[in-house]
């Protein structure tokens, strides 16, 4: 089970992860870090609601999968990623997790969320619980979840509507992430990839993700 207890460590949702060290000490977090309310600005205002849609509670599973080729295969890796492009790559699934989770947005421009992860770990089922933000701030899209070892951040950009893609990327641990996230009205998907420990960044990357939660209503 050391494979899921690595991926544990490093997924965040919504996902599609980059981390930050947690400060120390009295040290003022970074803005990316720092999980308060900021004010909003002028810059703020192209992403009005980015996250509205999310509001409520949702349930479902994420998919954790490896490419039997580990990275030595071909093949072009759109920026939309989807469900179809995974199924053609060939990934091959080896572990899921059973996901909760409730978002609640306290501005246009701010939400917070409550995850919890329940997973199989030698044998005996694990519950882990997380909370983070959504948040604009200066003009840039973050998303920061407190685990309960690490604080995981992701930087996003929305190249449509209801379409968020987050990346992330930290030397320690060494990691690259992508996760393309879509949301509807019932239901959210997002597909992604990571390169973790000495995978090769020229390289496709062998661990793929797919998560699919649909609305729980009350």
């Amino acid at each position: 089970m050391d494979g899921i207890r690595r991926i544990m460590k490093i997924f965040c949702l919504a996902a599609v992860l980059l981390i930050v060290s947690q400060c120390q000490g009295q040290e003022k977090d970074t803005p990316d870090q720092n999980m308060s309310e900021p004010l909003a600005t002028e810059a703020d205002q192209q992403f009005i609601d980015v996250y509205q849609a999310l509001d409520g509670r949702w349930a479902g599973q994420f998919h954790i999968y490896e490419h039997p080729k580990g990275q030595d295969y071909t093949a072009d890796i759109p920026a939309k990623l989807s469900k179809e492009f995974l199924d053609k790559l060939g990934a091959i699934e080896n572990n899921r997790i059973d996901v909760q989770q409730e978002y609640q947005s306290t501005s246009p421009y701010f939400q917070r969320v409550s995850i919890t992860d329940t997973y199989l770990e030698n044998g005996a089922s694990k519950e882990v619980e997380s909370f983070g933000v959504n948040k604009v701030e200066n003009g840039q899209l973050w998303c920061v979840v407190q685990k309960p070892t690490e604080k995981i951040v992701h930087r996003g950009s929305s190249p449509e509507k209801d379409v968020i893609i987050w990346q992330g990327q930290s030397a320690d641990p060494p990691r690259k992430e992508y996760f393309y996230e879509t949301v509807h009205e019932n239901a959210y998907e997002i597909v992604g990839y990571g390169y973790y420990g000495t995978d090769d960044h020229a390289k496709n990357p062998k661990t793929w993700f797919w998560g699919k939660y649909v609305r729980v209503r009350e």
